[in-house]
């Protein structure tokens, strides 16, 4: 995540297009604000990570996999099956 003048993070996303979500512009920082909003941080690294630590800080002892990890569990058993055969 970089701070950048709006028209430095303009340009570098117009020459990405063809790249798409390499570049994701954020919302503008208020002049004097501390930083970015932490939903806004958080938002930004799940295009690149699933799960997070904040994920599980609020799961709870009754959590239960996702749909997207119940997937990903499916295809690698059928992918071990298949090597076992």
């Amino acid at each position: 995540m970089l701070a950048v003048p709006r028209f430095a993070a303009r340009h570098a996303a117009e020459h990405t297009r063809d790249d798409r979500q390499r570049i994701v512009l954020g919302p503008d920082l208020v002049a004097g604000s501390a930083g970015p909003d932490e939903r806004d941080v958080l938002a930004l690294l799940r295009g690149a990570y699933l799960d997070l630590p904040a994920d599980a800080e609020g799961d709870g002892p009754g959590a239960r996999p996702t749909a997207i990890v119940k997937a990903a569990r499916a295809v690698r058993r059928a992918a071990q099956r298949v090597r076992s055969v």
